[in-house]
């Protein structure tokens, strides 16, 4: 199943960062001035990436995609993503970033380890175990009744 954004675009700029900043860490050509389709795309991959890591420490546990989005997740999202901006690039990531990136895998670990919930997402169904049960019909040659023959 296709990973979706858990969060987006506006929760990542201008709230959290500048669109300057976003400009700097998505124009791998160094002369946009604006926000274009093309620099929009690399945002989006980068939150996808941060929508596709969250899953693969969730579904351990619980249905993803996550749906509806916990409000944790979101914003575990928008961290992520914008560290991802971030280092794609060749510059110092903010202490705050890298802060707020270890945070949220810090708690994705203890979601993984079941220490954590998410709280709205829908936990996996408990599978059966895995074990074999055999039964059979009781034996119709045995060694008292074939006696004789």
């Amino acid at each position: 199943m296709p990973t979706i954004p858990y969060c987006t675009k506006a929760d990542i700029y201008p709230d959290q960062i500048s669109i300057s900043m976003v400009i700097k860490l998505t124009d791998d050509s160094g002369l946009k001035t604006e926000m274009d389709e093309t620099l929009e795309a690399v945002v989006d991959k980068a939150i996808i990436d941060a929508s596709a890591e969250i899953d693969g420490y969730c579904q351990k546990l619980y249905a993803v995609p996550l749906t509806p989005v916990p409000e944790l997740i979101r914003k575990y999202a928008v961290d992520m993503a914008i560290y991802n901006l971030y280092a794609r690039r060749d510059i110092e990531i903010p202490e705050i970033r890298k802060d707020r990136h270890h945070q949220a895998i810090a708690y994705l670990k203890l979601v993984t380890e079941g220490k954590a919930a998410l709280g709205a997402a829908t936990p996996v169904a408990d599978s059966p175990p895995n074990e074999v049960s055999i039964s059979s019909n009781s034996a119709v040659f045995t060694r008292a009744n074939m006696e004789g023959f």
